[in-house]
């Protein structure tokens, strides 16, 4: 009966048997080991992941190899052993894009010199404004 000693926890058995789950990003050779236990979800992972990488959790898609056949793993599923990974181009936290430019305000001394660091830290999306017709204040 519920409620006594010997019954099932609600919710069920889950196993406390751990393994290695190897995941892979899909396009390349890139790979990360985890430690999990038989009962992990696949949602569970991709919070984990999604966290780590700074993205965002709906971008994560995971798939398992069945013989000649890629599956989808629904988050509700156990995650496999060997899941590649969709969504994220590596296991590198991920720089946030933004679907507008950056504007910088004025042309002068500062505005170049914020110009200047955003293109040698590899960002061109930027826009700058100035009252005047050139540069330079």
């Amino acid at each position: 009966m519920p409620g006594e000693g010997g019954g099932v926890p609600k919710g069920g058995n889950r196993s406390n048997s751990t393994r290695t789950v190897e995941l892979k990003v899909m396009g390349t050779t890139e790979t990360m080991e985890l430690p999990a236990m038989i009962c992990t979800r696949v949602g569970e992972v991709k919070e984990l992941l999604a966290e780590k990488l700074l993205v965002d959790v709906e971008q994560l898609a995971f798939y398992y190899k069945a013989g000649s056949y890629v599956t989808v793993q629904k988050d509700w599923n156990e995650i496999q052993t060997k899941t590649l990974v969709k969504g994220v181009r590596s296991f590198k936290p991920q720089a946030h894009t933004w679907p507008h430019p950056i504007g910088i305000i004025g042309s002068g001394y500062h505005g170049l010199k914020t110009g200047l660091t955003y293109l040698k830290d590899g960002n061109s999306n930027i826009v700058m404004f100035d009252r005047n017709d050139k540069v330079g204040g």
